[in-house]
């Protein structure tokens, strides 16, 4: 097959630039917020929630963000995800134990010359602000943002939103948990329930449940089954195998 050379007209090239320009427009518009993560000191189990808001950025833009401490951040600031005790505007919420609080901010990070006369240094630093007032607060805090943004966790899967928006739906977010214990009760004795779980499986489980903004978990065990087993006068009472269906 034989393909000629040929041109666009004028008017339709001019269209095509102008929609290239467009979409990389929006590339290069697109916030570079969601490229650094700002941390101060932080529990395990703040290490490892921002571990996973890193990976569940980095499968939607395709760049993993940087976790950077806050003091260096603050000498050299950039438009960043601020968790925590990094937050710089404090928390004046009422958030209680595990409530946390969501917010965009433009910031101005100034300091005083040898006059003692406050100076900007940097302006226009863009943050978004996810933070409660415990370490169990910033845990809900991070995946409250990435629910915020379109990310769903279910105990059969997850959902991933296709990008990630510039800027959070609403000025500031509070979201503060209606009913103190959330979680679930898996039941054994079904060959589709823990009975048939590895410990990948339960890991996988609890790990799913806290994403989902979850603080509880209860197995249910009858007393003869191995969780129940009890040694008196040298010999094991109770400690029978799982019941299946």
């Amino acid at each position: 097959m034989i393909i000629k050379n040929f041109r666009l007209p004028k008017v339709s090239s001019g269209f095509i630039i102008l929609v290239l320009l467009g979409c990389l427009s929006n590339v290069f518009a697109s916030s570079d917020v969601w490229k650094t993560i700002v941390v101060s000191r932080q529990s395990q189990a703040e290490v490892l929630a921002t571990r996973d808001l890193q990976r569940y950025i980095g499968q939607v833009t395709g760049v993993v963000p940087k976790v950077i401490k806050a003091d260096s951040w603050r000498n050299t600031p950039v438009n960043a995800i601020v968790l925590g005790e990094a937050v710089v505007l404090g928390k004046d919420f009422d958030l209680g134990e595990e409530g946390y609080f969501l917010r965009e901010l433009t910031i101005q990070f100034r300091k005083s010359n040898h006059k003692e006369v406050d100076i900007i240094v940097h302006k226009g630093v863009e943050i978004i602000d996810a933070a409660g007032v415990t370490a169990m607060g910033n845990v809900n805090a991070i995946y409250g943002l990435l629910r915020e943004v379109g990310f769903g966790f279910y105990l059969g899967g997850e959902s991933i939103p296709e990008s990630l928006p510039d800027k959070l739906s609403s000025g500031i977010i509070i979201r503060k948990p209606f009913f103190r214990v959330r979680g679930s009760l898996p039941w054994y004795n079904f060959f589709n329930s823990p009975t048939a779980w590895d410990a990948i499986d339960h890991r996988t489980f609890v790990d799913q449940l806290i994403r989902s903004g979850a603080n509880a978990l209860t197995f249910h065990s009858y007393n003869c089954e191995p969780f129940a087993a009890y040694e008196k006068d040298g010999k094991m009472y109770l400690g029978k195998r799982i019941r299946s269906s």
